[in-house]
């Protein structure tokens, strides 16, 4: 006695294999936040590290110090959100923005940590906020995300 069995599978694919591309395209994605251009970024270090003749006014740090859980919950929601489909880069933009925006604050309203201005560089600039002359520091700090994969 033979008995003869026909079986149709179906492939169910519950998500898998989406979001197994998804975490990969993002496994090395880099969120850079700062200044970018030549000269902006010189400035930059200069204030936040200081040098022989400027004292250390780190305005970076201290602006990521601030922004730590707003990006740790960014970060939890564009997670969820790229595993859903989300566009990577631009969600992961989206997180480095936000430490973008603290650190151009900081930069706008002169609460760079570090001593204050000397008298002569109060007199010479009339005012005595930290790090804002021209207001082009606080313009050009700008977030990048790298080394997303492409689908």
């Amino acid at each position: 006695m033979t008995l003869e069995v026909e079986i149709e599978l179906e492939d169910l694919d519950m998500g898998f294999d989406r979001t197994a591309t998804q975490v990969n395209r993002i496994k090395k994605a880099e969120i850079q936040v700062g200044l970018f251009s030549k000269r902006l970024a010189t400035r930059g270090a200069y204030h936040e590290l200081g040098t022989s003749r400027i004292p250390s006014r780190p305005w970076l740090e201290p602006s990521a110090r601030r922004a730590q859980p707003d990006v740790v919950r960014g970060m939890q929601i564009a997670y969820r959100a790229i595993l859903a489909g989300a566009d990577p880069k631009k969600t992961l933009k989206v997180v480095g923005d936000i430490l973008a925006n603290e650190a151009a604050n900081t930069l706008r309203t002169g609460t760079a940590e570090g001593p204050s201005l000397a008298a002569s560089t109060v007199k010479s600039k009339g005012s005595s906020t930290k790090l804002l002359d021209t207001g082009r520091m606080a313009k050009g700090v700008r977030s990048r995300v790298l080394k997303v994969r492409r689908k």
